[in-house]
């Protein structure tokens, strides 16, 4: 019983972890699709400049809603929000481990 309760530990660790590193990852993507269409160097008349305005716009959704399905997960589990101390960290090992 104590193993599945410390592998059952890890892998939420892991998922803290990962939670923890992707939505500051998505954050910068979703400012840097901002940042471009603010810069209005796209010609929404230009065939594949309206594809990037799109795929830009595709980002920002995209990477705000999983942002706050990944919050909403944290939060759901009792794990610490993003920014409010950090994700416990994990070896590589512990996470090889725990899929062995």
């Amino acid at each position: 019983i104590r193993h599945r309760r410390d592998s059952r530990h890890r892998q939420t660790q892991a998922v803290a972890t990962f939670i923890h590193q992707m939505v500051p990852h998505h954050n910068n993507a979703v400012n840097m699709a901002k940042i471009l269409l603010k810069m209005d160097v796209l010609d929404a008349d230009d065939e594949d400049d309206a594809g990037m305005i799109d795929m830009l716009w595709a980002i920002i959704n995209a990477q705000n809603y999983q942002n706050h399905n990944m919050e909403a997960y944290l939060d759901a589990k009792g794990l610490p929000a993003i920014g409010a101390s950090p994700a416990p960290e994990i070896s590589e090992d512990a996470i090889v481990g725990s899929m062995a």
